[in-house]
């Protein structure tokens, strides 16, 4: 492309592979985001997230909290640990329960 470029155009050529070489570099440098939502893999989510997650109700969710893998209680708080959540959902899964 450079070589059969008009002698003109190189300046707007150098300039856009500049600027492709720096958005490369950001993207190689920057910290890794797996996910944007509020669930970072390990990271707890509320009752709420997870029941919408698993498709049930929250008070499903509170009502079987001491039976759940996955939730912890925190005064008369639940929070349930993201991770643990999708594998149980996917054991859940291939297990052919509901």
């Amino acid at each position: 492309m450079a070589e059969e470029a008009p002698a003109a155009d190189l300046p707007a050529i150098i300039g856009a592979l500049a600027q492709a070489q720096a958005l490369a570099l950001a993207r190689l440098t920057a910290p890794r985001q797996v996910n944007s939502s509020p669930a970072v893999q390990g990271g707890n989510i509320s009752a709420e997230e997870a029941a919408r997650r698993l498709g049930v109700s929250a008070s499903y969710i509170y009502k079987n909290a001491r039976s759940l893998p996955f939730t912890v209680r925190i005064g008369r708080r639940i929070v349930c640990n993201a991770g643990a959540v999708e594998r149980w959902n996917r054991q859940r899964q291939t297990a052919g329960k509901p």
